[in-house]
């Protein structure tokens, strides 16, 4: 079977699965939950009184459901790293698999025959993704507070964005210096000389160095929320553009915090092709006969919102 690797302190066996109902997440102490003051996840009514009541209603949204085992399919996630996983997803969904793919790696690595290249590979793929979403955060906060940013070099991207981050949100040193000190494309490719390498404890800590990095981002994420919240209140609220689309795409991922914020009282028919084109009706939600009786979930668009869309997209 070979031997266990550690992650984050936990002894992890190749290959090692957890029946669903296993460290299934405490339904009272979600981080998600707390991380946002414990009003941005309930259901769409919370929305109509959120413009009213201010972003830190004391209003309790209803608990996430137990974790689904299509988000972690090799239940490969301990309860912690599941609370990780979640927070992740609502900043970037894209970065949330690619944070289990990183634990299946390293849980699999004896059958796999490219475990390194494979883990480092969703590194990269995980810390990119979420920086990503979270630029257009710091480009927020830059605006709010009346920061010059830092012009784009025409020969960098992903160093420019680093120090944008950094510096517009307020890092702390260790994590920057972490984040700079990261080498993921080394162990991504080939070794053309040594072929290839074997997953060792110094490479499965190098690794996840990523998801420090990518938890302190989180962190920066979760503080200024508000500010995403307005920015998609001013735009919704503003003439449908092309350009206002792209600002939504570019700013908010598609999970179901912000697509119930923006949908709940967006009016103008006229934002429907253009958010059709940009792909916010790739995933519809279910319609309510369909639905089974909920005890316990988060908001999302509502189906008729989707079917107004449907009928001027598609007219």
């Amino acid at each position: 079977m070979g031997e266990g690797l550690l992650v984050a302190g936990e002894v992890v066996d190749p290959m090692v699965r957890q029946d669903p109902g296993q460290g299934s997440v405490p339904p009272i102490e979600d981080e998600v939950e707390k991380n946002y003051h414990g009003g941005v996840l309930s259901d769409v009514n919370y929305f109509t009184g959120l413009m009213m009541v201010g972003l830190m209603s004391a209003a309790r949204p209803p608990t996430l459901p137990a974790r689904d085992e299509a988000h972690d399919p090799a239940r490969v996630l301990s309860d912690e790293q599941e609370q990780q996983r979640r927070r992740i997803s609502l900043v970037s969904p894209s970065g949330a698999a690619h944070y289990v793919a990183m634990h299946e790696v390293v849980a699999q690595h004896a059958s796999r025959s490219t475990p390194v290249n494979d883990l480092f590979h969703q590194a990269r793929e995980l810390i990119s993704a979420v920086a990503e979403q979270v630029m257009p955060v710091a480009v927020l906060v830059a605006k709010a507070r009346d920061l010059e940013l830092e012009e784009k070099p025409a020969n960098e991207g992903d160093a420019w964005r680093r120090r944008v981050i950094a510096t517009t949100l307020g890092l702390e040193e260790h994590i920057v210096g972490v984040w700079q000190s990261l080498t993921l494309h080394k162990y991504a490719h080939r070794d053309r000389v040594h072929g290839v390498r074997r997953l060792t404890q110094d490479l499965v800590d190098e690794a996840f160095q990523a998801v420090v990095v990518v938890m302190a981002l989180i962190d920066a994420y979760e503080r200024h929320f508000a500010l995403v919240l307005d920015r998609i209140a001013d735009l919704r609220n503003g003439e449908p553009t092309t350009a206002a689309a792209e600002a939504l795409r570019n700013l908010m991922p598609h999970d179901p915090r912000c697509m119930a914020y923006l949908f709940d009282a967006l009016q103008d028919p006229r934002w429907w092709p253009l958010l059709r084109k940009r792909r916010f009706f790739d995933s519809p939600p279910e319609p309510e006969a369909a639905r089974p009786p909920r005890v316990a979930s988060v908001a999302v668009p509502r189906p008729h919102c989707c079917e107004c869309a449907r009928s001027h997209c598609f007219r």
